[in-house]
């Protein structure tokens, strides 16, 4: 069979098809995790034609593309892509050898962004509150339901006053990583900036503050955990925490100890995503 490339719609009919010309012994071992990550992508009409191939060998056994086929044959939806047929079955050694996957933080490099890192996270975080998804372990229902950088890019296009949170998230980030307390910033001056500007210096400076403050209470408990050697919070437990040291200090409310802000999913209560 001679080498020659074509750009087609795979449908899940043909998905079967190719996967079943596959040989155990040539291809890697499937992860069912990532081909239904890539079919939330496809399900949710976030796929993206992007040159890659499905490549084939001479013999006609498919040596690269059973994820994207097994996603495929997941979400029952069809997918644009090239198409290689004709290659040495030796060349299956050298596909995705030494590649660094492409994060959104790479993406919202080449898009000109500064604080690249950091950003990326603090949009996923937005992206993931929004979405009402975050959960005790991380801001995401597993590895499934994940972003792409460019619903993370559009998001960061509608929601522009982001990026300049992170002057606030600095001044806490002996607390609270900079990306989550961006986020939580932000969604902060939402309901009321001065409040949420207020609210941030408190944790950072600490000073001039009742003892039952929330601010103070809530400040000294998450040094104390930061101080912590093992054992701290999980962020998405930290980002509950101060969400509701947050609503605590909007209601005039006045605690002695940090037992009214601590997040218990265990018993089933809920990540508070209502803001006062």
């Amino acid at each position: 069979m001679e080498e020659n490339r074509s750009k087609i719609k795979v449908s899940p009919k043909m998905s079967e098809k190719f996967l079943a010309t596959m040989n155990g012994e040539v291809n890697r071992p499937y992860r069912r995790v990532h081909a239904e990550r890539l079919a939330y992508a496809m399900a949710n009409d976030l796929w993206e034609y992007n040159g890659a191939s499905l490549k084939f060998d001479k013999k006609g056994v498919m040596m690269d593309g059973q994820h994207r086929c097994g996603a495929s044959i997941i979400s029952g939806k069809s997918f644009i892509t090239d198409i290689v047929y004709g290659l040495c079955s030796e060349a299956f050694h050298t596909i995705d050898v030494n590649i660094k996957v492409r994060g959104a933080s790479d993406i919202f490099h080449i898009w000109g962004e500064m604080n690249c890192a950091v950003l990326a996270a603090a949009t996923k975080w937005l992206w993931s509150f929004r979405e009402r998804i975050i959960t005790a372990s991380g801001h995401s229902h597993g590895r499934l339901c994940q972003p792409t950088p460019k619903q993370l890019h559009d998001l960061l296009d509608e929601f522009p006053g982001l990026r300049d949170s992170l002057y606030y998230a600095t001044k806490v980030k002996f607390i609270c990583p900079k990306s989550s307390a961006m986020f939580l910033h932000f969604v902060l001056s939402q309901e009321d900036c001065e409040d949420a500007n207020k609210f941030f210096d408190g944790l950072a400076i600490g000073a001039k503050m009742a003892v039952n403050n929330p601010i103070l209470v809530l400040r000294n408990f998450l040094m104390d955990d930061r101080a912590r050697v093992k054992g701290r919070m999980p962020n998405s437990h930290r980002v509950a925490t101060m969400i509701k040291g947050w609503n605590l200090w909007r209601q005039g409310k006045k605690i002695t100890s940090a037992r009214p802000l601590a997040w218990r999913p265990s018993s089933g209560e809920k990540f508070p995503y209502d803001l006062i």
